[in-house]
């Protein structure tokens, strides 16, 4: 049987998708086209999702219009997500009308279809598909028999968790280190995630299995992810590189508390070494708990070293230790928790959704919003800090953690794993710091 495709494609190209998809069929090849294959009622990008999980080619038509589409952008990145992780779909890019590819896809051979259809298609169908086509004088084919109708998917077995408690109050932290910090170069907010075991991972889906404990030590985790203004000041110290959609290395208008995106994990690196440098010989003073008294304690800084967190650390200030689903329980996401399943239809300021959506350690915008980058290479569980995968030098696909605001409640799930490249980057992803003390 000939693999399926999926064809993404702007409105105003919709005439070309159209035609592409009818020779396809025609030549016995199904697959995906919008117009198709969403029905009234259908939630848009649930539905969108499946086809990509569904497809075997994954073909991006790309105009001017198609570059300035949010819709192409997302199913883009979600294609890309999709080949990084499991090997497939294939991606051939194809272009209608005259433009550039983008340039997270400029590795990828693409196929011009400007004014040459015909030879196009017959290399796209070849190379894509298998199929080949008789030369163009040879007698037409006998047209292929209708494909059999798929028989519809048995429904999905009903997962039914149990009820959150009404209070879920994370486990003491030492006295003897502050419970929270506001960072002296950046203003961002630190707190202490402490010392023990947490539930990692879920028996529900297939890289999260299984659930098994770890073990963590205590570490400091952002309560939110570096914002625009935040990473502006790196920039603007290291003359790094701008995120893409920075106009002349500004800051988009009303951005400043926005998370930063367009950013790739050696950007996030880059980041956090540049903190720790300018933490050489800072101190902080903290009134903390001790023996019932209250001390006043100098905190040293100069012997911090700025990182990404681990996927297990994640997780565990996602999380807490009672294994919930969400960061704020297991009641199902909403507009009130999060920003997800495009309902903000781009990235809201950090601390939006706080304290509805806090995680239990009161950590924010752990479900949706950004992807957020991870220190780990992408790796089975059960998790170990020690088989390679916290190794920064190794190559391989780096852990995203967190859902975005494209995705549905299925990744906004605290355990939801996902990897990509180490060079991606893309309009939701972006990071969040971390330190043990």
């Amino acid at each position: 049987m000939p693999p399926k495709f999926f064809i993404t494609h702007s409105w105003k190209d919709i005439e070309f998708a159209r035609r592409l998809c009818d020779d396809f069929r025609a030549h016995g090849v199904e697959g995906f086209l919008d117009a198709h294959s969403i029905n009234p009622g259908d939630s848009i990008p649930s539905r969108i999702e499946r086809g990509l999980k569904d497809c075997d080619v994954y073909i991006p038509v790309f105009s001017p219009d198609a570059l300035q589409s949010g819709w192409c952008d997302w199913e883009i990145d979600m294609a890309i997500v999709m080949k990084m992780k499991r090997g497939r779909p294939q991606i051939i890019p194809v272009i209608c009308r005259p433009c550039d590819v983008p340039d997270r896809l400029m590795h990828i051979l693409y196929i011009d279809f400007v004014a040459r259809y015909d030879d196009a298609f017959r290399e796209l169908l070849t190379k894509g598909f298998g199929v080949t086509m008789p030369p163009p004088n040879a007698d037409p084919p006998k047209p292929a028999p209708a494909p059999a109708k798929p028989q519809r998917e048995p429904p999905a077995p009903r997962i039914v968790t149990p009820p959150a408690p009404e209070i879920l109050t994370p486990p003491k932290k030492p006295a003897t280190l502050p419970e929270r910090f506001t960072h002296p170069e950046t203003g961002a907010e630190m707190i202490l995630i402490p010392t023990g075991e947490f539930v990692m991972g879920s028996d529900d889906y297939g890289d999260e299995k299984p659930r098994h404990k770890v073990h963590l030590d205590a570490f400091y985790i952002a309560r939110y992810p570096v914002t625009n203004a935040e990473y502006k000041q790196f920039v603007d110290a290291e003359k790094h590189r701008a995120p893409k959609h920075w106009s002349g290395g500004k800051i988009p208008m009303g951005k400043d508390n926005h998370p930063v995106v367009y950013v790739d994990w050696n950007d996030a690196q880059a980041y956090c070494r540049w903190l720790t440098a300018k933490l050489k010989g800072k101190s902080q003073k903290f009134k903390v708990e001790r023996d019932g008294q209250l001390l006043t304690l100098d905190f040293e800084l100069d012997t911090w070293q700025v990182r990404l967190p681990t996927e297990a650390e994640w997780e565990k200030a996602a999380r807490g230790t009672d294994g919930r689903k969400y960061p704020w329980g297991n009641e199902p996401p909403d507009g009130n928790r999060c920003n997800f399943n495009d309902n903000e239809k781009g990235t809201t300021p950090v601390g939006k959704y706080s304290p509805r959506g806090d995680s239990p350690y009161e950590v924010g915008d752990m479900a949706g919003n950004v992807w957020e980058w991870c220190s780990s290479l992408y790796k089975s569980y059960p998790y170990r800090g020690d088989d390679g995968r916290e190794d920064l030098k190794a190559s391989g696909s780096r852990v995203l953690r967190g859902g975005a605001w494209r995705y549905n409640s299925y990744s906004a799930r605290a355990a939801f794993r996902d990897a990509v490249g180490p060079s991606y980057f893309g309009g939701n992803v972006g990071f969040r710091c971390a330190r043990s003390p």
